[in-house]
């Protein structure tokens, strides 16, 4: 985390919305953590565009030749989903802690790093507010 910079970082761009309650920005360790996250799905990306190719022929063809360097690359993604999965846990955890939103069902980061929580998530259809309520 020490290696990550701050420097030209967007973060996240969805705006501060009516519904929100803002409660504070986030202060480094949480913008690193965010930063961590994305550099890390960035990666997940980066490694299924490189290997398309080879998991495309795979579904075609079940002789695939370096069927060895495709089960690494499947290990490789399995592995950088799980980091991505506890870095993201982590992230949550340290933003409730922080802004002590236990009790909020919905929290986010909006724009400028604003973090805010609401009572009802984001588009959800009609009838499952009135079948939760």
């Amino acid at each position: 985390m020490k290696k990550i910079k701050l420097n030209g970082i967007k973060g996240p761009q969805d705006k501060v919305e009516n519904e929100d309650n803002v409660v504070g920005k986030l202060d480094k360790k949480h913008k690193k953590l965010w930063i961590l996250r994305a550099e890390l799905i960035e990666e997940g990306k980066e490694i299924l565009k490189q290997n398309q190719v080879n998991f495309a022929f795979q579904e075609l063809s079940e002789s695939f030749r370096d069927e060895e360097k495709l089960g690494d690359i499947t290990d490789q993604l399995a592995e950088l989903s799980k980091l991505i999965e506890i870095v993201n846990e982590i992230l949550w955890f340290e933003i409730r802690t922080d802004f002590n939103l236990w009790t909020k069902p919905f929290i986010m980061v909006r724009k400028g790093w604003k973090v805010a929580w609401r009572k009802e998530a984001e588009n959800i259809p009609e009838i499952l507010k009135f079948l939760t309520s």
